[in-house]
């Protein structure tokens, strides 16, 4: 399975927001290369959610701007 089919969910829902990778990681306080890597295999959905909620509170965010 190729890495752009895996976490279609979160990269569907990063592309709607227009978010990047490294906005993503820096939200969860982790690394971008960790993020990066995270991508590339499907995630748990205990993740998931948790990425989903970042992604969530960055676009509530700039909403609120």
């Amino acid at each position: 399975m190729k890495a752009i089919e895996l976490n279609k969910d979160i990269r569907k829902a990063m592309k709607k927001a227009r978010l990047c990778g490294y906005e993503v990681a820096n939200e969860m306080h982790i690394h971008p290369s960790t993020f990066a890597h995270w991508l590339q295999t499907e995630q748990p959905a205990e993740r998931k959610s948790q990425i989903l909620k970042a992604i969530e509170r960055l676009t509530f965010a700039s909403n609120q701007n």
